[in-house]
């Protein structure tokens, strides 16, 4: 039975020409480099069961299945980052008739609030642009924590139904 001892013997002796052999194979010397780290760390770490008649063909065969994985992994990738890109891109490019409507909404809300009464409006923004905690906008405005949380109500449903028109 040969063990990976003599295996490893056999890859040293062959080095030169596996790289060379990855080489053709891949196009880059470094990745063929590589590979054959990958195969050498591979028969360090488990024992061949079965005996192994002629170790530097079972180098190429092994050599030949890393390329295999290599390839196919190197699609998955270039596959996975392309999708990711195509996605990543379309959300970031905003759509011009989603944008128009978006504007018209604003204009509209912005003509509706106009409508609410002051304290109301106020209380609004200092809530919703401002990021003012209720119980701080009841304190600056010297008034109720129930009359801040009424008037938050009635301005958000205000604006749901100009919105839903």
């Amino acid at each position: 039975m040969m063990y990976s001892q003599e295996i490893l013997q056999s890859l040293s002796s062959n080095e030169c020409a596996l790289k060379r052999f990855l080489t053709r194979k891949l196009g880059c010397s470094d990745t063929a480099s590589d590979i054959l780290q990958i195969i050498a760390e591979k028969l360090l770490l488990k024992k061949v069961k079965r005996t192994v008649e002629n170790p530097t063909a079972y180098l190429y065969r092994s050599a030949h299945n890393e390329v295999i994985n290599y390839i196919r992994s190197k699609q998955v990738r270039t596959q996975s980052e392309s999708l990711y890109m195509k996605v990543y891109v379309d959300s970031q490019i905003p759509d011009i008739s989603k944008s128009y409507i978006d504007s018209c909404d604003l204009r509209c809300l912005r003509i509706a609030l106009d409508e609410l009464p002051l304290l109301t409006r106020q209380i609004f923004f200092m809530y919703t642009i401002n990021g003012i905690k209720q119980r701080d906008i009841a304190a600056q405005l010297a008034i109720s924590l129930s009359s801040v949380e009424k008037r938050l109500t009635v301005a958000i449903k205000f604006c749901k139904e100009v919105l839903s028109q």
